[in-house]
């Protein structure tokens, strides 16, 4: 079986680097791509080049303790948030915790019908 190189990621595109380890204080840092693969996608950032999986987004090593986003992921993950901080402002009762995940869709929709009802 063959696997094609997803066009998720394309040769100097800009993508944003999330470290877990520093998720909470620190910001993501910009890298670029520099080599897209069958499995994998190479970036380099201030300090050197990295290696993540496609499929995840996850840093190829033995940790995973870190992350690419590109931009698009980045302006849905903003939507996201933007619209969770919504819903529990509203204190609707919706569970939005790790085992209640809703699809980005939605949730703008519910808050939508929150906005129109408003």
């Amino acid at each position: 079986m063959t696997t094609t190189p997803s066009p998720k990621y394309t040769l100097e595109q800009r993508v944003w680097v999330y470290d877990i380890n520093r998720r909470r204080s620190a910001e993501p840092e910009e890298a670029t791509v520099v080599k897209v693969g069958r499995k994998l996608v190479t970036v380099k950032r201030i300090y050197g080049e990295e290696t993540f999986r496609i499929v995840d987004g996850v840093r190829n090593d033995a940790y995973g303790h870190a992350l690419i986003r590109t931009d698009e992921d980045r302006d849905a993950e903003d939507r996201r948030s933007a619209a969770v901080k919504r819903l529990k402002a509203a204190h609707l009762g919706i569970a939005l915790g790790y085992e209640q995940s809703f699809p980005l869709e939605t949730l703008e929709s519910i808050v939508a019908v929150l906005e129109a009802q408003s």
